[in-house]
């Protein structure tokens, strides 16, 4: 009985005015661009006399509309999408077999995977260059009239809007920790409110100070020659610094942690490095290495083919790796200084080498080698400037840069650069018991740092 009633209704209604047919076409027909993974939601306004709506998907391969479904309600979610392309639909009004309104003029939906839209290239976020901000900025896209950046919540682990804008770049000002990472994700809009895909997530930090100067001190020491430089630096069980200096100086200076000069160590030729061990002491001089006792008392001699003993390094299985600038090789000895194997470096001989978590640390020229301690090639890190003595503390690799020496993790998500002020000529560091970082500097000085 309400079905005849409805049909009479609408035959009276289209008898009086024709105009007033359109009352049965949808209104406010819009569809979902971009929200979701793999679904689009259509939603329309109700239609007074409708009772039932049906809603058709336009099949490219059939090339003809489809029936998607029959519904009484006034929104739909066309789900299982993962095309990246626009999915097109119309609507009607049907009440009976015989009984139906006017189609709808045809939309389009799509879901986070469609491409129509040109994504944001050459994004790049800030990392470190700045204590207040976090700056991201990307390329212009060819269909683009806006863009909105996401951040990653921490507490939900879900993308949330940050903020949107017409330029091309964004500044987030909400962040306060430093050297925390924080990821975004942007994504473009068109002049048809249609969303791009987002951008793949990439993260941005805030830089903080970690070390404060507290103070330097000459090695300009008694019996140290004008033009004498600091090269290589070294601490024993007892906090005492040894300073190895520039080709011409035979001997090594000896100082306590507050800068007093203690003693000359040794009459040698073109002394460099040294490696203190709980019950010995290992000194690089020239092409050789002396092995003594921690009274100073010589112990050996080992000679590997060494052409200069570069910065040495101890692993877990208390195995040696020295860096020999002047032949571009890493060699490996045991305590015994029986060579284990020998391995060459491309480019510019090797200066400093560390030892972190499994991994050897190579540094040669602007360049950081990582190996196996097989000496198979991992990969390596690119810089901008010199990388000259390495340092492990903590979990963590330092590097004297020149200029700053740069703390960095093993996967490298933060460059953080130390003693940018104070620093002319950084090469050789070291940390005592106490965590104080002293830097060797060509300056003919050695600075100490403070953790914060």
């Amino acid at each position: 009985m309400r079905k005849i009633t409805y049909i009479i209704a609408l035959i009276l209604l289209f008898s009086c005015n024709k105009e007033l047919y359109d009352l049965t076409k949808p209104k406010n027909f819009v569809a979902s661009k971009g929200i979701f993974d793999n679904k689009i939601v259509l939603k329309w306004d109700a239609i007074a006399v409708a009772m039932n709506y049906q809603l058709f998907r336009y099949d490219f391969n059939a090339k003809e509309l489809k029936l998607l479904v029959l519904t009484n309600n006034t929104q739909y979610e066309d789900t299982g999408i993962v095309s990246t392309e626009k999915s097109y639909y119309r609507l009607r009004m049907y009440n009976s077999e015989n009984y139906f309104g006017t189609l709808s003029d045809s939309i389009y939906g799509y879901t986070k995977s469609y491409t129509g839209n040109s994504i944001p290239t050459n994004v790049i976020i800030t990392k470190g260059t700045y204590s207040d901000k976090i700056i991201l900025s990307w390329n212009k896209t060819l269909t683009g009239v806006g863009y909105e950046i996401y951040k990653l919540n921490q507490s939900s682990n879900e993308y949330t809007l940050l903020g949107s804008t017409n330029d091309l770049y964004y500044e987030d000002k909400t962040n306060t920790t430093g050297y925390t990472k924080i990821y975004y994700k942007i994504r473009a809009i068109n002049a048809d409110k249609e969303y791009s895909v987002f951008t793949n997530a990439d993260y941005g930090y805030l830089s903080a100070k970690q070390f404060d100067f507290v103070s330097s001190f000459s090695t300009l020491a008694p019996n140290s020659d004008s033009y004498a430089q600091p090269r290589f630096l070294s601490i024993d069980l007892n906090d005492n610094l040894y300073v190895s200096e520039n080709a011409g100086i035979e001997h090594i200076q000896k100082f306590n942690k507050n800068g007093s000069f203690i003693e000359t160590f040794g009459t040698y030729n073109y002394p460099t490095s040294m490696l203190f061990l709980s019950d010995r002491i290992f000194v690089g001089i020239g092409f050789i290495i002396f092995e003594m006792d921690n009274n100073k008392q010589w112990l050996n001699t080992i000679r590997g083919q060494f052409g200069t003993v570069g910065q040495m390094a101890i692993d877990d299985e208390n195995n040696i790796y020295i860096a020999d600038y002047p032949n571009n090789r890493i060699h490996k000895i045991d305590l015994s200084g029986n060579l284990i194997l020998r391995w060459d470096i491309s480019g510019v001989g090797p200066w400093g080498v560390a030892y972190l978590n499994g991994k050897i640390y190579v540094s040669n020229g602007n360049i950081v080698n990582i190996f196996s301690k097989t000496g198979d090639y991992i990969k390596q890190w690119n810089f901008d400037t010199t990388i000259y003595n390495i340092r492990v503390k903590d979990e963590y690799l330092y590097m004297s840069c020149g200029t700053y020496v740069l703390k960095v993790n093993e996967n490298r998500d933060f460059d953080i650069k130390i003693g940018q002020t104070e620093l002319v000529a950084a090469i050789g560091l070291v940390f005592d018991s106490k965590n104080y970082l002293y830097v060797a500097d060509r300056s003919q000085r050695i600075y100490v740092y403070k953790p914060r």
